[in-house]
């Protein structure tokens, strides 16, 4: 019998495929990545940082105040805390089952949104989308790259997270040209992450395997500790938040006449490709060196709109954020599989978002005090320095 492949992906789009050629796209490996990557832009590029974008218009809309929506995005992040939590329950065998809830469930979230005005019905759903998000973080990466064991793709997965922020931005840009309330916009990219659903779960319902794919690491590069992981990366939780949180919002008060949501635009389209040059750029100097490398940068983004409090610095600080946070997440999650530990990537989940708790929750207090967000960013910056000098002194003991 014949074997059967897909020839060209142009016979995809003319429609001169067979039945098989079909089924075995569908179960090829870059297929099964490529549902990772919309699950991933569902649950966080969607489900988590939409808010970002859509909170000034909430306060337009005069159904939160700034403080209330820091209240809420501390409600996700405690959420994102608790998934952690229950993420030690997600095991190989059930892997899929809890990716498959956590992007039906985020979809249906956003359509919530659109219909709810009470400020405890916002906050409950935002609680609930955060848990959801913390099951696709570690259910995906479980169901990926271990079950599948496709772990050269992992660039390509986490890539989800700023893809799905640019493309939520660039449907809420849509939305205002419109003139869509707030509540017409939740609606909006709700049903937009239903239609990418469509694509994603195809593969989580399949249960054929795929080939393995061969993981390529740095040589003859240290590995850094468990310890030192768990540490680094809830200080970056800590302090990439506050840009995550506030950006779009600081501009909107600041610089009115810099387009908000463009800016947090650009804050996706930075994550999307850094997940590929911070996996190259372990390649080349190791974990340890590349990780240092990322944190300090971050650091530098988090800072800039107060040191240099003007179009160039926001810009400047979108870019250099939004391409540093998504690496991080890439480059932990990729020393944590050389440990080989069973739930290390729920732990690391589970310190990442008590860092983002307590983050908004400072920058609140701070705001409180102060009635500016400059020392929040300040201190947040400092957290990523700090976590650098973290990774600068290896243990030998892996944890």
């Amino acid at each position: 019998m014949k074997s059967c492949s897909i020839k060209s992906p142009y016979s995809l789009l003319k429609g001169t495929y067979t039945v098989q050629q079909l089924s075995l796209f569908l179960k090829s490996p870059l297929r099964h990545a490529l549902s990772g990557t919309l699950i991933l832009a569902i649950a966080f590029g969607f489900g988590r940082f939409a808010y970002t974008a859509i909170y000034p218009h909430m306060m337009q809309d005069h159904l939160i105040s700034l403080q209330q929506g820091g209240y809420i995005a501390s409600a996700n992040y405690l959420g994102y805390l608790i998934g952690a939590l229950l993420s030690v329950r997600i095991k190989q065998h059930n892997a899929s089952l809890y990716t498959l809830i956590a992007t039906v469930g985020s979809s249906l979230g956003l359509l919530l949104l659109g219909f709810v005005d009470n400020i405890w019905a916002i906050i409950a759903i935002r609680l609930i989308a955060g848990a959801l998000s913390a099951f696709a973080m570690v259910a995906a990466s479980i169901w990926l790259l271990q079950n599948l064991q496709l772990k050269n793709y992992a660039p390509l997965l986490y890539a989800g997270v700023g893809s799905g922020i640019a493309l939520s931005s660039g449907l809420i840009i849509l939305g205002e040209t419109l003139n869509l309330s707030s509540q017409s916009l939740w609606l909006f990219i709700g049903i937009s992450t239903l239609v990418l659903a469509s694509f994603a779960i195809p593969s989580l319902l399949s249960h054929n395997q795929v080939s393995p794919s061969h993981s390529s690491s740095a040589l003859n590069t240290p590995t850094l500790s468990a310890k030192r992981l768990i540490i680094a990366y809830g200080l970056t939780g800590f302090g990439y938040i506050m840009t995550a949180t506030y950006l779009p919002t600081l501009v909107k008060r600041a610089l009115p006449e810099l387009g908000s949501t463009e800016l947090w635009a650009l804050f996706g389209l930075m994550a999307a490709p850094s997940c590929w040059v911070w996996h190259k750029c372990h390649l080349k100097l190791g974990h340890q060196n590349a990780l240092i490398l990322n944190l300090l940068v971050q650091g530098i983004g988090v800072i800039l709109p107060v040191v240099l409090p003007n179009s160039l610095g926001y810009l400047c600080s979108a870019a250099l954020t939004g391409g540093t946070f998504m690496g991080t997440v890439t480059l932990v999650i990729s020393a944590a599989q050389q440990h080989q530990k069973p739930n290390l990537i729920a732990l690391l989940t589970l310190f990442y978002s008590i860092g983002q708790i307590l983050g908004p929750l400072a920058a609140n207090i701070l705001f409180g005090i102060t009635n500016t967000l400059n020392s929040a960013l300040i201190i947040a910056g400092l957290a990523l320095i700090i976590a650098a000098a973290s990774c600068l002194k290896q243990s030998q003991e892996i944890l």
